[in-house]
């Protein structure tokens, strides 16, 4: 099916993005960097939305553009965008992970809080304005836990956890998809 061939290259896709992604950080003016990492999520955006999957189809486009605006000198590419990208991509790796295992991606307002973090981005004091500051406890190489990135106002939303849970970027190998 096109979504299993989806699920197998995104995986694929976006362990190339982590790599692009830690090699960007360091080096923020390499702008063959911005292009591949820009290549790579265009691939996975065309993925997500031939296999009908237009919720990941828009966040990918949303992370497409902010990196065309730093490939054409319209942003400046600093670590806030390489951390909005990489919150970005931890969400898209979550929502693979949870199509893979036969679940229904729980969106929430990703695509929202990552505009929301362009826009920070592009304002004149955007390096005054940080991101809401998360809790992080690394466990392991492979466990991350994290506390909850959204306060429910009521218990009727306290029941969702799980969507409203974002995971920490940690830098680590995953393993080779096997075929």
């Amino acid at each position: 099916s096109i979504l299993a061939i989806f699920l197998e290259e995104a995986v694929e896709v976006l362990e190339r993005c982590d790599t692009l992604l830690n090699s960007w950080r360091d080096k923020l003016s390499d702008n063959k960097l911005v292009q591949n990492l820009q290549r790579e999520i265009h691939t996975f955006k065309g993925g997500a939305r031939m296999a009908g999957l237009e919720d990941l189809g828009h966040l990918s486009h949303a992370m497409e553009t902010l990196l065309e605006n730093i490939a054409a000198n319209r942003m400046e590419a600093t670590v806030a965008a390489v951390q909005a990208l990489e919150e970005g991509c931890d969400k898209l790796n979550i929502w693979v992970e949870q199509l893979g295992s036969g679940q229904e991606p729980k969106i929430g307002k990703a695509l929202q809080r990552f505009e929301a973090r362009v826009e920070q981005l592009q304002s004149p004091q955007s390096e005054a304005i940080a991101p809401e500051p998360e809790e992080v406890t690394e466990v392991g190489t492979d466990e991350i836990v994290a506390e909850p990135e959204d306060k429910a106002e009521t218990a009727d939303q306290a029941v969702d956890v799980p969507s409203q849970i974002t995971p920490a970027r940690v830098s680590r190998k995953r393993p080779a998809p096997t075929r």
